[in-house]
């Protein structure tokens, strides 16, 4: 397919040029400006386009509605986030527990945010670190975890460590290479180590239902969207071996919610509730239909 202008010459993954357009969504944080969405007919990922580079795509951050980067609260809808966040901090610590075995250990947090749930690990006896690219989250995270915060470009520093479990909560959709962030994080993993992956589905019914007005494009800082199918083929790329599959419980009210917000006089929020419950039956049912993914995978040993 020849390049136009919806159309980027190749995918930014495998470099095929042949892509289709499936729709443009809108930034409802910043610019309001509008992103197209393509698939690779060549190894089926999805990808934002027009995207900007990646050294400036930092100010599309900078807004006090970018809730995981912020600890002040003004609104109810930030404190129902920030309980909601705290909350699901505690929810991680126990998954973890569930499907690695490990109850403490040392656990490296790609993209940390301002280190909410590094904080709950450390307070029951693991030895954590985080990775943060924003510098206004990553202070954040050292007042808390003093010396225990690199920046990417840093992660190097970490090569003579080996993490029982690694995690990427709602992370690798931002990455403008994801392959590559995967394959060096299999080199920090102890043999037999665990890497935790949540993504937003890009096949979930909440998806197919809402179009281009579902608030998890969320473009243009999301630059892939990821299927299961998908996914997984890009995890086993790395020498990642997935276990199970599994989805988030609170992200089908939250993304609903928020979809119906941005719809501005359009949406509803009472037809948000309701398609939230629905949502989450869906995902109690499959979590391969669920609004976000989880997928457990282990390094061989």
């Amino acid at each position: 397919m020849s390049a136009s202008v919806d159309t980027p010459e190749i995918c930014p993954h495998c470099g095929s040029g042949d892509v289709v357009l499936l729709f443009r969504a809108r930034d409802a944080l910043v610019s309001g400006d509008l992103f197209p969405i393509f698939r690779c007919q060549t190894c089926r990922l999805q990808f934002t386009g027009h995207r900007p580079a990646e050294s400036e795509l930092g100010r599309y951050y900078r807004s006090e509605e970018y809730l995981s980067h912020q600890e002040q609260v003004h609104t109810l809808w930030e404190r129902a986030y920030t309980l909601a966040r705290r909350w699901g901090a505690g929810r991680k610590r126990a998954f973890l527990h569930r499907h690695t075995g490990f109850e403490r250990g040392r656990l490296l947090d790609y993209g940390c945010g301002v280190g909410e749930f590094l904080r709950a690990l450390d307070r029951h006896g693991w030895e954590v670190w985080g990775v943060e690219p924003a510098e206004a989250a990553r202070t954040r995270a050292e007042r808390h975890l003093p010396g225990r915060i690199v920046t990417p470009e840093d992660l190097s520093v970490l090569s003579s460590l080996r993490f029982q479990v690694i995690t990427l909560w709602h992370v690798l959709e931002h990455l403008y290479h994801p392959g590559d962030i995967l394959g060096r994080l299999a080199g920090l993993a102890a043999e037999g180590g665990w890497l935790i992956v949540a993504v937003p589905n890009a096949a979930s019914w909440e998806a197919m239902r809402y179009g281009p007005n579902w608030a998890a494009w969320d473009v243009p800082r999301h630059v892939y969207h990821f299927t299961p199918e998908r996914l997984r083929i890009l995890l086993e790329e790395q020498n990642w071996t997935v276990r199970s599959v599994h989805t988030l419980p609170l992200d089908p009210w939250y993304i609903c919610l928020l979809s119906e917000r941005q719809m501005g006089p359009a949406g509803s929020q009472v037809r948000g509730l309701f398609r939230g419950v629905r949502s989450w039956m869906k995902g109690l049912r499959n979590p391969e239909a669920g609004s976000s993914i989880v997928l457990v995978c282990q390094r061989p040993s």
